[in-house]
């Protein structure tokens, strides 16, 4: 996921930093949620927020 990320990272405006549309973006945070839900029943563990995980 980090390889996808790094291209459109602005390293000096981390606002500024973001896939091109919202099709792309939302289909990156899902795997996020994916990845997370993984490691969590894997390890147990749990975070404060459980609506979701990975992104906003």
């Amino acid at each position: 996921m980090d390889d996808e990320f790094q291209p459109v990272r602005n390293r000096s405006d981390s606002a500024g930093s973001g896939f091109p549309d919202e099709a792309t973006t939302a289909a990156w945070h899902e795997r996020g949620e994916w990845l997370a839900g993984a490691l969590r029943a894997r390890t147990g563990f749990h975070t404060a927020r459980e609506d979701r995980v990975f992104g906003g």
